[in-house]
């Protein structure tokens, strides 16, 4: 052993993207913001989970 110990592997955040902002202005990533906040409420994380994904994929049909 030499003694040395090496740096800890620093990983990036596997889920920073689970939660997508809406975009500002757009109808229906407001309504599917909703969906999921109240979804969070009632401990339905399934269906915030589906909505979190809907919100992220439906940011990929905006052009500012």
């Amino acid at each position: 052993m030499s003694g040395f110990q090496e740096n800890p592997v620093e990983l990036p955040c596997p889920y920073e993207d689970l939660t997508p902002d809406p975009v500002p202005g757009c109808p229906k990533c407001a309504e599917l913001d909703a969906t999921r906040y109240k979804a969070r409420k009632r401990r339905e994380f399934a269906v915030a989970v589906v909505a979190s994904q809907q919100i992220r994929h439906h940011e990929q049909g905006h052009h500012a």
